[in-house]
């Protein structure tokens, strides 16, 4: 499924509930450039790059997208948010070496807390929840899948194996439970 594809069907998800998505108006190519400066793959972060170009960013507790499997909806973050974000995530890095998981990694999956191609591209609580496109993945694992970041106890799970797969997964998830995920939207409108 493409970014286009997506919005419209979580746009249409919150109208079947009288819901409006509040988006932010979508990204100038200077920012977009500065993706592609800093992580380069072009081809792999297209999808990523289209959604931002439609909405670059979301507002807070306003879910975007949900983890497959999961009862929990991410916001978009925009693109200052995402590099703040990896920039977060790098900085605290170090004082987590040597971190282990408390479950076996998914060899799809590099160790350590934190890799250097890991993009946060949607988050919830205060990046206590994270979705991620890896561009650094382990031995069985390709570059361009979605991973997602759990605080507390912090893991890496695999979530998709691209971000098309990750739109398609998430939409079909969003369909199925998206009373559960904007409950309190709904709840707001009530």
């Amino acid at each position: 499924m493409d970014a286009q594809d997506y919005i419209k069907a979580v746009l249409q998800i919150y109208k079947s509930f009288s819901l409006t998505l509040p988006l932010h108006t979508g990204a100038d190519d200077p920012l977009l450039d500065q993706v592609q400066d800093k992580f380069g793959h072009a081809d792999l972060l297209a999808p990523l790059i289209e959604l931002w170009r439609t909405a670059n960013g979301s507002d807070d507790y306003a879910p975007v997208f949900v983890n497959p499997g999961f009862l929990t909806g991410y916001d978009l973050f925009s693109i200052d948010d995402a590099l703040s974000a990896y920039d977060g995530m790098r900085v605290r890095a170090p004082q987590y070496e040597g971190y282990d998981d408390p479950e076996p990694r998914d060899p799809r999956l590099a160790p350590g807390w934190w890799q250097p191609g890991w993009l946060p591209f949607a988050g919830f609580g205060g990046a206590t929840l994270l979705l991620l496109v890896d561009l650094s993945p382990g031995a069985k694992g390709q570059k361009g899948q979605v991973i997602a970041y759990t605080h507390d106890p912090d893991q890496m799970t695999f979530v998709a194996g691209s971000l098309p797969e990750f739109f398609k997964a998430s939409a079909v998830d969003f369909e199925q439970e998206g009373e559960e995920i904007l409950e309190g939207l709904i709840e707001e409108l009530e």
